[in-house]
């Protein structure tokens, strides 16, 4: 039957924290990890979809949470500041 809700974050976050020394597996578990807080936050809003992929848990996720994957200029103007910022301390 496996874990859920906050049994599955545990689970993983413990999972995450032994596969340190594996980089592969450090990966996986932290992918599992975000599938896990995705899916504990859609049901605690009882907007969980029968089937859904990764992709999908996690724009549903947070689009619930008030998150965006939208990148907005203002953020692309403040990292190229701060690059033009960082070239000119080097030079």
């Amino acid at each position: 039957m496996g874990v859920h809700g906050s049994q599955a974050l545990q689970h993983n976050l413990e999972r995450l924290r032994r596969s340190t020394a594996d980089p592969a597996l450090l990966i996986g578990s932290a992918k599992d990890l975000m599938v896990s807080v995705a899916k504990f936050v859609l049901k605690e809003h009882d907007l969980l979809p029968p089937k859904a992929s990764f992709n999908q848990l996690r724009h549903l996720a947070r689009e619930r949470l008030g998150s965006s994957d939208t990148i907005t200029q203002s953020r692309v103007d403040t990292v190229r500041t701060k690059q033009r910022m960082s070239v000119s301390q080097i030079l």
